[in-house]
């Protein structure tokens, strides 16, 4: 039932403890990708009344897409003239991007790496590194809709080791996405030859 300019009655519980819940079902149909303001008007049986305003923005366009470009899948690196400078992708969605993640962990130990241990340490749980092994990448920049990340710290490869790492991507409206492992290696032994 119109109020009134583009006021309209929702519908009302019960007051428990000078709380009244409430709800609006008769909603328009929401366009992806665009922006609405809700206002609320609450009055109370005195006749005080106040208006709470929320901004939103629908977003009905599926999950947010993540990759990683480097290190390159099954590349093998070193600390001269093939160094692994950061782990960096790219991240995709039509609304804005909030952050971009990555795990990386030991291939056969499984160990994922602690920044604030600064060693491979953290046990992987079914498989996986567990939230307090991933970290957010400190660049975030481009887009909508593709932005490009990137993560560095100074990890301690080993020789002669396998490495995996995971990237993961929310988007604003809590959406996430994350990758497959990609694994690369470590060599820092220079050949011989006799």
């Amino acid at each position: 039932t119109a109020v009134g300019g583009c006021w309209v009655w929702a519908s009302t519980a019960a007051e428990v403890a000078y709380l009244v819940s409430w709800n609006f079902t008769s909603t328009p149909t929401w366009t992806s990708n665009q922006s609405y303001r809700v206002k609320v008007r609450v009055k109370d049986v005195a006749g005080n009344s106040t208006v709470f305003t929320r901004d939103f923005i629908y977003d009905n366009s599926g999950n947010p897409s993540v990759g990683i470009i480097s290190p390159k899948n099954n590349n093998s690196y070193n600390n001269s003239n093939n160094a692994l400078a950061s782990i960096a992708g790219t991240a995709s969605d039509s609304f804005q991007i909030l952050s971009a993640s990555v795990a990386v962990r030991e291939t056969v130990s499984e160990m994922c790496w602690s920044v604030g241990g600064g060693t491979f340490s953290i046990p992987s749980v079914a498989g996986e590194c567990p939230a307090n092994a991933w970290y957010t990448s400190e660049t975030l920049a481009g887009g909508p809709p593709t932005y490009n990340w990137s993560w560095i710290d100074v990890i301690g490869f080993k020789d002669h080791y396998s490495y995996q790492v995971k990237a993961r991507t929310a988007d604003q409206s809590g959406k996430t996405n994350i990758t497959s492992y990609i694994t690369f290696y470590y060599d820092l032994t220079k050949p011989t030859s006799t």
